[in-house]
């Protein structure tokens, strides 16, 4: 995908490496990624893949919480934590854990 995108448009992957990068090590920190109002200025979003391909595919849950329900430390804690416990429950069900 980066490489499509490094084709179209490689100075926007080139600023976007660094979040990227970011994005990458709270993965494997914490198990899910995090924008804090990045792409909307009222919505903080999180998102974290599913660990394995289901028929070919990769999947990623997202969600997306509106900044009225608290500062984004604290909505990150809540939100992101259910959201890698969802994917890992999800996981198990599919029998990819």
């Amino acid at each position: 995908m980066l490489n499509r995108l490094r084709l179209h448009d490689a100075e926007a992957v080139r600023r976007a490496m660094p979040a990227l990068a970011a994005a990458r090590e709270s993965l494997e920190r914490r198990g899910f990624c995090s924008s804090p109002a990045e792409w909307h200025p009222d919505v903080y979003g999180f998102a974290t893949p599913l660990c394995a391909q289901v028929d070919s595919q990769w999947f990623v849950l997202n969600c997306a919480v509106h900044r009225k329900r608290g500062r984004f430390a604290t909505v990150e804690a809540q939100a992101g934590a259910r959201l890698a416990a969802l994917a890992h429950g999800l996981e198990r069900l599919l029998g990819l854990r």
